[in-house]
């Protein structure tokens, strides 16, 4: 290892102080780590983001450098003023740190750069986690908002363009698509983790309470409806199935899945438990015999990741970044097949051999992916681009 730096956390973005995404997950998991390799951690947060950093108890000194509410705003109003918030009182970084953004959002980037440029010797490294759809493609819909993210996004590429020194991408394919916007050798693939020792120490509630289980945002594309499809199918030759959604989203898409549900008749085949985190949620896990994720577009997925650490095979669409990541422990249904996805679960459900074959093969991918490791490979990569900058200064 070289001597310590300082590394300097731009969460801006982040929407409530207790959900989070994956590019959330991944800063949270390895600020705690970089801080006890000797690293001093300073963190660069909206209002929410203290709240959540602070509830996962991320160590290190803050600086709220934005207090608009999205929950009172608006996504796009609120991500706005935070961009100007973070500009009007922007913090001085110690020579020879690192900055790094958490999302490829503007609110997120522009304070990075703005940083950057107020100093010298300082590095800049930014976490890319999701392309965002095309709006203009018949298959994304097209909203104020899906068009905001997309020109937003391709705003913040051009800027990484110019001024980056390294970006953090979850896949190969995410590597190929930015290295078209002159970054070529400044893409460093890096992936998702989960802490294996912790997830290994928590019990279940009870042996195999339920049949399923989903985990992640409540939004469309994370594939809800179709989940609420499938498990229609699925309580069709099984009266008794059960599932439960682990997930967190603007109230709209809460009261939309409940209705849903409602119109079904589903209302004793699923229970919807809202936000958990920690041992609540591997709790639910752990109580559960199956992973479904009928998700549109992952980069990686933690969620599934975090479903094999704790023996859940998983059934999920046959997106790229699954077949790259995931090699074993799971099963792939092409996309929008709900019978298929349906059949699938039931088969596992029956095959006391399939299930344990898929089971085995999930624990030894998920054993890959230990946060430690990975925050040993970032650090590395931190350490490569300073010393590229001190063959520059000699």
């Amino acid at each position: 290892m070289t001597k310590e730096f300082g590394i300097y956390i731009i969460a801006n973005s982040i929407v409530a102080p207790r959900s989070m995404g994956g590019g959330d997950r991944i800063f949270i998991e390895l600020s705690k780590r970089w801080a006890t390799q000797g690293h001093q951690i300073h963190l660069l947060v909206c209002k929410e983001g203290y709240s959540l950093c602070k509830f996962n108890d991320v160590k290190g000194t803050y600086h709220i450098i934005s207090r608009s509410s999205i929950n009172k705003l608006g996504v796009i109003l609120s991500y706005f003023l935070r961009t100007f918030e973070a500009f009007v009182s922007p913090k001085p970084v110690k020579e020879g740190s690192i900055i790094y953004s958490s999302s490829d959002f503007l609110t997120d980037i522009l304070p990075a750069l703005l940083m950057k440029k107020n100093g010298r010797k300082i590095k800049w490294v930014s976490g890319f986690y999701l392309i965002a759809p095309n709006p203009f493609k018949k298959e994304d819909r097209f909203t104020l908002r899906s068009l905001t993210y997309y020109l937003s996004q391709r705003f913040a590429i051009l800027l990484m363009g110019k001024y980056v020194d390294m970006v953090f991408v979850l896949n190969s394919d995410d590597k190929k698509y930015l290295e078209r916007f002159k970054l070529a050798g400044r893409v460093k693939v890096i992936r998702g983790g989960v802490d294996i020792g912790y997830i290994s120490s928590i019990k279940p509630r009870s042996e195999k309470t339920y049949d399923a289980c989903f985990v992640g945002r409540l939004h469309q594309q994370k594939g809800l409806p179709d989940l609420i499809d499938i498990w229609e199918r699925i309580r069709e030759k099984k009266k008794d199935a059960k599932l439960a959604i682990i997930g967190w989203g603007s109230q709209k898409w809460q009261s939309s899945l409940l209705d849903n549900i409602a119109k079904r008749g589903l209302n004793s085949n699923i229970d919807f438990l809202g936000f958990l985190n920690g041992e609540e949620k591997f709790q639910i896990l752990k109580s559960s015999k199956v992973f479904m994720l009928p998700s549109y577009r992952e980069s990686w997925a933690i969620a599934v990741c975090e479903a094999m650490a704790s023996g859940l095979p998983v059934i999920a669409y046959d997106l790229p970044a699954f077949k790259e990541t995931y090699q074993g422990g799971i099963i792939r249904i092409q996309v929008k097949d709900i019978d298929g996805f349906a059949n699938a679960a039931l088969k596992l459900f029956e095959d006391n051999k399939l299930y344990a074959k898929l089971q085995t093969e999930a624990l030894e991918v998920a054993a890959k992916y230990d946060w430690n490791r990975i925050a040993i490979e970032t650090l590395q990569c931190f350490e490569e681009i300073m010393r590229k900058r001190d063959l520059k200064s000699r």
